[in-house]
């Protein structure tokens, strides 16, 4: 896959990551909702870890750039499904 390619991923999924995680956190939960505050917390910490795989993509590390934008979408992807509840529990 060109360098090209791997960048543009990347930065596509540092941003949803970005845009993810504030909405989660300025978002919140309902007191009381303990399944709400754990998928919560659980988008937020799948959704920087995406985040941060997703920056270490942008940097010119060979091979290492194409695993940490495939893994970067696999934590995205995870933190979506938190978000919307199909894991984690509603």
């Amino acid at each position: 896959m060109s360098p090209a390619v791997v960048r543009s991923v990347s930065v596509v999924v540092a941003v949803v990551a970005a845009l993810l995680l504030a909405w989660v956190t300025v978002r919140g939960y309902d007191p009381g909702d303990a399944a709400g505050a754990t998928r919560m917390r659980s988008t937020q910490q799948t959704g920087l870890i995406s985040l941060v795989l997703a920056v270490v993509a942008l940097l010119p590390l060979g091979v290492v750039r194409l695993v940490a934008a495939a893994l970067a979408v696999v934590f995205l992807l995870l933190a979506l499904g938190f978000f919307s509840g199909v894991l984690g529990g509603r």
